[in-house]
């Protein structure tokens, strides 16, 4: 989702790749975008640096809540 909010994918890559997934859910999807030629290397580490960053601020905040 974050490739998408960026502007890295289009709806209909995102779509195509989802629908497409994973027979055993071993190949993530920035990877099968890569795959598909629809991200490119550079734009998915930027994409999931951008997700990581996310995921620590929810968890900061969710540290600040229950204190």
């Amino acid at each position: 989702m974050i490739a998408f909010r960026t502007g890295a994918v289009e709806a209909d890559q995102l779509a195509e790749t989802c629908a497409l997934g994973s027979a055993d859910g071993s190949v993530s999807l920035s990877d099968r975008l890569v795959d598909r030629g629809c991200l490119t290397i550079e734009q998915k580490t930027r994409v999931e640096s951008l997700g990581a960053e996310k995921c620590q601020e929810r968890f900061l905040d969710k540290e600040r809540v229950t204190r």
